[in-house]
């Protein structure tokens, strides 16, 4: 009896020894009617060659490159597609005590050769011949193997494409939500937005050339832009790729780092000499990405994007302040009417010059205008003296209660600008703003514009 129990516990060391082996060499337990299983994470290389077809893949640092034709970042899925068509292969059907030569088969010349590397050194070589008799499969051969091996078709197609269907086209490969700072770069302009969440929250800054908030909405949508930004094509780099192509003086650069310090920068060159037309007149700038030996094409449109201005990504709100919080407004005025209002129980109500009921639609378009007012353009903090744009004895004064706070909030209109524009100032910066007119419009010109009827 104890030597019956010693049999088994033996063998079972033995089966679990031999899936430790398997598990160890090949990365993992093949599936059912996988040939190889081994596991995609483990390869390090695919060498494909055929008819008017060939190139090379390798594997460094993690990351897939195309080393030959040319050298260049492959496209991740793209590279793990062909590497997983071999280290996953499930063959249809497989006869055994034929002649591998057999013309009928095609493999005294295939279509097509692979060669797959794993671990160690480890290789993988198919053949892959004529198509079968039934259809949607293709004969082959394994290097080591005597059986003639069915295929399906598929292999063949996944295999058989070009070396340029394998390139990276993305210029930028962070993950969005990690993107930690922007800086662009352009003729006299360097500016740069930094990312310090704060409670789970995006809190966007602009420190270069100045220290301000930054608009969120239009700063994500240019680190989205540069993240999405493709390459329509690449052409071969010269010996002096930076002269030829125009990096050595930069139309734009462009930098995204991450939370865990990655950076990626994007140098645009010169536009094309020559662009090329597209139908809708679409030109074409050289770019390159640092790290990467590439020369490639990009849209004049994306171009165009990162050539911004510290206002385009300035956060233009003038008023950090809620509509629905709002629940007092006095405007007092040299010029223009001058009035009181209150947010009562039952709606809002004027105080001055008179008690009577608000008009609803009235007072709500004045809350809006309070609430989205904009900055059109900043005044140089440098020549901000109020008295030159009108503010040391401004014309107009809103003053604004919110609830929640204690904070008074007055925000001052000083002298025209062109025909539909003013010098503003808050009482929370001594920033001089230029502003829409919009809010100086919808002031009511006498009572009976902002009164309810009785």
């Amino acid at each position: 009896m104890k030597s019956y129990v010693r049999a088994i516990a033996a063998a079972l060391v033995f089966i679990a020894l031999l899936a430790y082996v398997v598990i160890f060499e090949r990365g993992r337990v093949p599936e059912k009617g996988e040939l190889f299983g081994v596991e995609v994470a483990d390869t390090t290389g695919l060498e494909v060659s055929g008819e008017g077809l060939e190139f090379s893949l390798e594997k460094r640092d993690g990351q897939w490159y195309v080393v030959k034709p040319f050298v260049g970042l492959a496209n991740t899925d793209n590279a793990e597609r062909r590497v997983q068509t071999i280290a996953h292969l499930k063959p249809t059907g497989t006869r055994s005590g034929v002649n591998l030569d057999d013309d009928a088969f095609g493999l005294t010349k295939p279509k097509l050769t692979a060669t797959l590397s794993y671990a160690r050194g480890k290789q993988i070589k198919i053949y892959l011949g004529n198509d079968t008799p039934v259809g949607s499969e293709t004969y082959a051969k394994i290097e080591g193997h005597s059986d003639l091996y069915m295929l399906p078709s598929t292999v063949l197609s996944t295999l058989n494409q070009s070396a340029d269907d394998l390139r990276e086209k993305r210029l930028v490969m962070l993950e969005p939500s990690q993107v930690r700072s922007m800086l662009l770069s352009h003729g006299e302009i360097e500016l740069q937005v930094d990312n310090s969440p704060q409670q789970g929250l995006d809190n966007w800054q602009l420190v270069k050339p100045l220290h301000a908030r930054a608009d969120e909405f239009r700063t994500e949508q240019l680190v989205s832009r540069l993240l999405e930004m493709e390459a329509e094509r690449f052409v071969e780099a010269g010996d002096d790729a930076a002269a030829e192509h125009g990096f050595d003086k930069p139309t734009v650069t462009a930098q995204l780092s991450d939370a865990e310090g990655k950076t990626a920068t994007v140098v645009i060159g010169a536009r094309l000499a020559k662009p090329d037309q597209a139908e809708d007149g679409q030109e074409w700038y050289y770019a390159r990405v640092d790290g990467r030996n590439e020369v490639m094409v990009v849209a004049e449109a994306d171009v165009r994007e990162l050539r911004k201005q510290p206002i385009d990504l300035r956060d233009r709100a003038i008023v950090d302040i809620e509509k629905t919080n709002i629940n007092f407004v006095r405007v007092q005025s040299k010029k223009r009417f001058s009035f009181a209002i209150r947010r009562h129980s039952d709606g809002w109500h004027l105080e001055r010059p008179v008690n009577a009921v608000a008009k609803l639609a009235k007072v709500d378009d004045l809350l809006w205008d309070i609430a989205q007012l904009e900055a059109r353009e900043y005044v140089d903090e440098e020549a901000g003296d109020p008295k030159k744009y009108g503010l040391a004895v401004p014309d107009t004064i809103v003053e604004i209660h919110s609830t929640g706070t204690d904070r008074v909030l007055k925000i001052s209109f000083g002298d025209a600008v062109g025909d539909d524009a003013y010098y503003c100032m808050t009482s929370d910066s001594d920033q001089i703003y230029v502003v829409s007119d919009m809010l100086l419009l919808d002031l009511p010109g006498e009572l009976e514009h902002i009164k309810a009827s009785s």
